[in-house]
């Protein structure tokens, strides 16, 4: 099976359409993830780009695109290359329920096994 790198763009257009070419492409790339003929994998820096570029360039609502996120996350083809696909779950989870931003949610994933250290007094709560 083919291994491919999923970046940023691909799974931008493949959430917000909008037609054309790119979109379409994106469809085909995801329909052959889904039907296993491609695998995907996925950086958690391309996740976190995602998350900026929904939020802040196309104002989506994070309660819009994250249950679109853990969908795709969860398909079994699809992998992140750096942390388990779990961790990235429940770090979205995390930002959804807790309001924050993805990358104090994945400190908090990563500091179940790690010591994070930071100034921010929040973040030291929920690293508790």
């Amino acid at each position: 099976m083919m291994r491919q790198i999923l970046d940023t763009n691909i799974i931008v257009r493949f959430i917000v359409g909008g037609g054309g070419d790119e979109y379409d492409r994106a469809l085909k790339i995801m329909d052959q993830i889904e039907k296993r003929a491609v695998h995907g994998e996925i950086s958690i820096l391309v996740i976190n780009e995602i998350l900026w570029v929904l939020k802040n360039f196309y104002s989506l609502d994070k309660r819009t695109f994250i249950p679109v996120l853990l969908r795709l996350l969860s398909m079994s083809n699809i992998t992140c290359i750096e942390v388990s696909n779990r961790v990235v779950i429940d770090a979205l989870l995390l930002m959804k329920e807790k309001n924050l931003d993805f990358t104090d949610a994945y400190l908090v994933q990563i500091g179940k096994k790690e010591t994070v250290l930071t100034f921010d007094k929040r973040l030291k709560k929920l690293l508790r």
